[in-house]
């Protein structure tokens, strides 16, 4: 395909919608948002054979949330909270916090 970077495919024909398991991922900031390049592959066979496909989503900073929380919600994880300041500061913030 003319302008296509070069590893990146697309899947057409009946393979377009079969699962392929994603193998990598790299965010690329933009001004107002990120581009996300994902490399999956249909099976471990395509794999060694070094059939990698590349997709190149752009999001807001916004859908970039979304999609993380999204992604943590559905495998039952949590990030962890950062720790509150200790002392008078920290017993001031706590109640101003609740």
């Amino acid at each position: 395909m003319e302008g296509q970077d070069p590893g990146t495919s697309f899947v057409q024909g009946e393979d377009a919608d079969a699962p392929r398991a994603v193998i990598g991922w790299v965010p690329h900031a933009l001004p107002h948002g990120l581009e996300l390049r994902i490399q999956s592959t249909r099976s471990s066979g395509a794999l060694s054979e070094g059939a990698i496909e590349t997709c190149r989503l752009v999001m807001t900073r916004n859908q970039a949330l979304l999609l993380a929380r999204s992604l943590l919600q559905s495998t039952d994880q949590v990030l962890d909270e950062p720790q509150r300041p200790r002392g008078v500061f920290g017993r001031i913030a706590n109640a101003f916090s609740r």
